[in-house]
């Protein structure tokens, strides 16, 4: 990849960010809003740590009324950046749709820039462009794969869980019985839910 095209990616980049922080309202409540059946949603994040050049990744599955299907605690080692960081854990949020059979999956993100190159219908040439084109070879897994993003806000959940990770000796996937603090965050989730 040649200077010019690593500038010009890291300039879109830091617009981006920029952006979301101009136009954050901090008077509008930004909630987990459910997916809409036949759809399960996959929240990410992931927490970077410059100094050990690793990262903390949380992924959450949970169906239309809110209630978590999968949940995962992982870590990464040797990770460039914080980009690099969330592009792995959509990495590891569509392998673990994709090993549970989902056919329609909404995958969601509160890294902007890392969405908006998901959603680009171009070849991403930056630093992250391997891992982008990795989650876009694996979305082709599923029937639909959309990405959309989410504030960190409506994220809390998959937030938490890259945290988690921080307490525990290995990586950890849970099947519906997560931990009583990840359920409480889920089920604040589901009390802003419109009935079905």
């Amino acid at each position: 990849m040649d200077t010019v095209t690593s500038i010009k990616s890291y300039c879109l980049d830091i617009l981006l960010v920029s952006s979301r922080i101009i136009s954050s309202n901090p008077n509008v409540r930004v909630r987990w809003s459910a997916p809409t059946d036949p759809f399960v949603k996959v929240n990410f994040d992931a927490s970077f740590k410059v100094n050990t050049r690793s990262s903390t990744i949380g992924v959450v599955i949970r169906d239309m009324e809110g209630y978590i299907l999968r949940a995962s605690s992982t870590v990464s080692y040797r990770v460039s950046s914080s980009f690099a960081a969330e592009a792995q854990a959509t990495i590891k949020g569509l392998l673990l749709a994709s090993d549970l059979g989902f056919s329609r999956i909404e995958v969601e993100g509160d890294s902007r820039s890392v969405i908006t190159k998901l959603q680009s219908k171009s070849q991403d040439t930056s630093d992250i462009g391997a891992l982008i084109s990795e989650a876009k070879g694996l979305s082709r897994n599923f029937r639909v794969c959309n990405f959309l993003f989410r504030h960190r806000a409506g994220n809390s959940v998959a937030h938490a869980l890259a945290d988690y990770r921080l307490s525990l000796d290995l990586d950890r996937i849970w099947v519906e019985d997560v931990p009583s603090r990840i359920e409480l965050l889920a089920a604040e989730d589901r009390r802003w839910l419109d009935p079905p």
